[in-house]
């Protein structure tokens, strides 16, 4: 299964926001991707984002992996960020795919959707949403399933410009890729009134 995908973050901010995204091939073949939006203080929210996502980039190198693998980094990340006295925690969402399996771990209010023959998915359905990484809560609810369509990972600021999934997977399909889908998505938020920063990760 050839996976194609990309990624776009938007921010309000003259200086930059808190959601960072990062997509990875790992070793065995398989696809990473994670998505970390920051919350509170002064530019702190960016760096708890930031020990999220290079905690999940050392510890998660493979696909067939336990998912007390996956919890390792994610309370890893908690620890650090509450270490560092950063007055700031993040929300988190890992997505791992391999020969069409699926395994997607999440703490926060960020989102993770999938578009299949059987109508829109929520992922993320089931994750605990407070407290955030960074807070005391490391425990990433971890679902699994097959990959039946495309995939959408999204900041809160996503769901918030499009309050519709429905739009947001009629926008992605209309673009000729991932890549032009991520700008597409992107550029319809700017018509919106755009209160936070926006990311988003497209895999199909």
């Amino acid at each position: 299964m050839i996976l194609n995908y990309s990624s776009y973050v938007v921010s309000p901010k003259s200086k930059g926001g808190d959601d960072i995204v990062h997509t990875k091939i790992l070793e065995d073949g398989s696809l990473l991707a994670i998505l970390a939006d920051g919350a509170t203080g002064a530019g702190d929210g960016r760096k708890a984002a930031d020990v999220f996502v290079r905690s999940c980039i050392n510890n998660i190198r493979l696909f067939k992996v336990s998912d007390d693998v996956i919890t390792e980094a994610f309370a890893k990340a908690d620890e650090q960020i509450q270490s560092t006295g950063l007055y700031a925690d993040t929300t988190g969402i890992v997505m791992l795919i391999k020969d069409g399996e699926y395994k997607c771990a999440s703490v926060g209010d960020s989102e993770c959707w999938m578009s299949s023959p059987d109508g829109r998915i929520a992922i993320t359905i089931n994750q605990r949403r407070k407290p955030r990484i960074g807070s005391g809560s490391y425990l990433p609810f971890v679902n699994k399933g097959r990959v039946d369509g495309c995939i959408v990972l999204g900041s809160d600021g996503l769901f918030m410009a499009f309050p519709s999934v429905d739009e947001i997977f009629s926008i992605a399909a209309g673009a000729v890729n991932d890549k032009a889908g991520a700008v597409a998505l992107a550029a319809e938020a700017r018509n919106t009134i755009l209160p936070d920063d926006l990311s988003i990760i497209i895999v199909s």
